[in-house]
């Protein structure tokens, strides 16, 4: 197994939502250099890595509540899902953190095209509920549910591009984010794995696939 996963003093990192190591390794030469290491996050979803890791000892900035749902004692509560809008508040000084917590490459997408896939997946999903019980849209349910109807090929399709998304838009802001800057993750996704979708830890056997997640320093220009 990798080494754990710890976060340091006088870096500033970004976490990218559920990024697969495996897909990160794929496509992030190309938008940015940098040296790759792999780490275990001791995490399966969002929740475990804030209770697993060592992030509440760092300023935190994300769109994501987890921090607010674990007490989370320095955490800034961001109004936009949107990858780019949260880079350009950091760099606007609109808010302080040491880790910004982006959303992607989590759903939901961030490129309009898939809007309307998204959207009627979650209208579909949430009829397929109890109509006298409140429908969780969180990480094992409404995402799974996604990715599982569209098959591993145009999931994995849809996933990249999400991730990809984000790479380039750290990557056409660089020369204003803060360093030394680290790219990281909270956990993996499952597409399929043994029968399983999404990043749940009820799936143990995929358990090494979601804690497996890329550590990346990216190179000073």
């Amino acid at each position: 197994m990798a080494r754990r996963l710890k976060l340091e003093k006088g870096n500033f990192y970004i976490i990218l939502d559920a990024c697969r190591y495996d897909v990160f390794v794929s496509v992030v030469y190309d938008y940015l250099d940098g040296e790759l290491e792999e780490r275990d996050s001791g995490a399966c979803n969002t929740s475990q890595f804030y209770q697993n890791s060592n992030i509440k000892e760092f300023r935190v900035a994300s769109f994501n509540p987890t921090g607010k749902f674990f007490h989370h004692p320095d955490f800034v509560m961001l109004p936009s899902l949107y990858c780019e809008d949260n880079l350009d508040d950091l760099i606007a000084h609109k808010f302080t953190c040491e880790v910004l917590h982006l959303i992607p490459p989590h759903m939901p997408p961030q490129d309009p095209k898939y809007w309307k896939l998204w959207f009627d997946t979650v209208q579909e999903y949430a009829e397929q509920g109890n109509k006298d019980k409140p429908i969780c849209l969180g990480r094992c349910n409404v995402e799974a549910y996604f990715y599982s109807h569209l098959g591993r090929e145009k999931a994995l399709e849809i996933y990249e591009e999400n991730l990809r998304f984000a790479l380039r838009a750290i990557a056409e802001r660089l020369d204003k984010l803060p360093r030394p800057l680290i790219l990281i993750a909270d956990h993996g996704e499952l597409f399929g794995e043994y029968g399983c979708w999404g990043h749940s830890e009820n799936c143990p056997k995929g358990s090494s696939i979601l804690r497996k997640v890329p550590y990346f320093r990216v190179d000073v220009r």
